[in-house]
């Protein structure tokens, strides 16, 4: 009881510092990242007619980064959480892993919550945050009879 509880915490701030190290690339990366870089070393936010000159559009440049937020930083998010739960927990891992995530699918309906594509999308990523759960916890769990330890013994280079 006590482990899964440890579990949760530091599975809690683990997708939360994932996710901020995830916007962190996203914003180094990209076009609005150079825009609000930009912005802040001037101190103020530039003129729109200036972005749009020397930038494009700031509202393609922003949607662009929410693409990417949704589409790979928080999938990546709830795969790592889930392989982290699934190596740490021992017993109900595919619970654990719903509750360690659950505070990151709170924020992900909460960017859009008028939209059900937010709605899809959380149990998309709660799903796959438990389907990785339930991998690598069947991995770790599982037994090796005596002639797999030593087939794959003698085919594995020292």
């Amino acid at each position: 009881m006590a482990r899964n509880i440890i579990v949760v915490i530091s599975g809690i701030i683990l997708s939360f510092l994932l996710f901020v190290l995830g916007c962190w690339f996203a914003l180094k990366f990209t076009t609005f990242g150079k825009i609000s870089t930009e912005s802040a070393a001037l101190g103020r936010w530039m003129e729109y007619k200036d972005i749009v000159a020397k930038y494009g559009s700031p509202f393609k440049a922003m949607e662009n980064v929410f693409r990417i937020v949704r589409y790979c930083i928080f999938p990546s998010v709830s795969i790592l959480t889930g392989i982290y739960v699934g190596l740490l927990s021992r017993k109900s891992e595919l619970i654990v892993s719903a509750i360690t995530l659950f505070p990151f699918v709170l924020l992900t309906i909460s960017l859009d919550a008028s939209h059900l594509t937010e709605y899809a999308l959380a149990v998309f990523y709660l799903s796959l945050c438990c389907f990785a759960t339930y991998v690598i916890s069947k991995r770790r769990n599982r037994r090796f009879t005596a002639s797999e330890i030593i087939c794959n013994h003698a085919t594995t280079p020292d």
